[in-house]
């Protein structure tokens, strides 16, 4: 069915609005996966469905699905793999989900069962756009030298997910074979280190993005041991913010996101009854993603 896009951005984000009687069922997967990777994300706005409508819809545009391991986000259904996004009303700043760790989800389906009755808008940044904009001093730091993102003391059973089986030796060695991983296990847990590019490019012309999570970790350091200056951490998310596609989600929108090319956030709201969901997949293996980290994500 040929459906009228919008966009919301200059060359980034999309959005398609619903004809009279058109249902989520309508849009076709692979419809919505060419704008989401052209666009970097795509609204579907004014489509009739609910929150199984939806689950089902995003398994036509992605193969398999995970959750983040985030006991205080509510499992909302799917086996925990529907879960409520983020808990809190504060502002959230731009960042990639998983881009910390190497299971980086493809693409990531919001559905927005109940807005906030002021604020809370949904926040995209293009990272193809920012990479642009930053200076060229800071671009060399970045393709010089990679995040480093380290975590401690934790349960090797949180990683059962990403490899099908919850023996500790066979996910610690799993975890061991990751390009830019370091583990030191200490029990039934460990210390974790992932050293990951800051920016990710496309196969198809080199563009750059600047997709990574430095904007919610308090302290961001490199892989040769360095700190990222405050000073140049600020000026950074300077460029984003004037740089954001503000999005207030409506009942029933259904917001996709390329979790390589873009970041996403949120604004501060003061109402509990908001309520928007997420799930991450992963495309099937015969679709071609046009982005990537320097370093190979691993394969489970």
């Amino acid at each position: 069915m040929k459906m009228q896009v919008q966009m919301l951005g200059d060359d980034f984000a999309a959005m398609i609005t619903a004809k009279p009687g058109q249902a989520l069922g309508d849009v076709a997967g692979p419809q919505a996966l060419a704008s989401v990777q052209q666009h970097g994300a795509l609204l579907l706005r004014g489509f009739a469905g609910d929150l199984a409508t939806f689950e089902r819809f995003t398994q036509t545009v992605a193969a398999r699905f995970i959750h983040n391991g985030n006991d205080s986000r509510e499992s909302l259904g799917d086996e925990g793999k529907t879960r409520s996004v983020t808990p809190g009303s504060n502002f959230v700043g731009p960042h990639s989900e998983f881009s910390y760790m190497p299971f980086r989800p493809d693409v990531l389906f919001f559905y927005c069962t109940r807005p906030a009755s002021d604020g809370g808008a949904s926040l995209l940044w293009d990272g193809i756009r920012l990479w642009d904009q930053m200076p060229e001093s800071s671009k060399a730091l970045f393709m010089n030298r990679s995040i480093r993102y380290q975590y401690r003391q934790v349960e090797l059973p949180f990683f059962a997910q990403f490899f099908g089986t919850n023996d500790a030796d066979t996910i610690l060695a799993a975890l061991q074979s990751v390009p830019g991983a370091v583990c030191t296990r200490h029990g039934e847990h460990i210390d974790f280190e992932y050293n990951v590019p800051a920016q990710v490019y496309r196969s198809i012309d080199g563009a750059q993005a600047f997709s990574n999570s430095i904007a919610v970790f308090p302290q961001t350091g490199f892989d040769d041991a360095s700190l990222l200056d405050p000073a140049i951490r600020a000026d950074l998310l300077d460029i984003a913010l004037r740089n954001t596609v503000s999005i207030d989600l409506q009942a029933g929108d259904v917001l996709i996101v390329d979790n390589w090319r873009a970041m996403h956030g949120r604004g501060a709201f003061d109402d509990p009854q908001r309520q928007i969901c997420i799930r991450m997949g992963y495309f099937a293996n015969d679709v071609v993603q046009p982005f990537s980290a320097a370093l190979e994500e691993i394969e489970y």
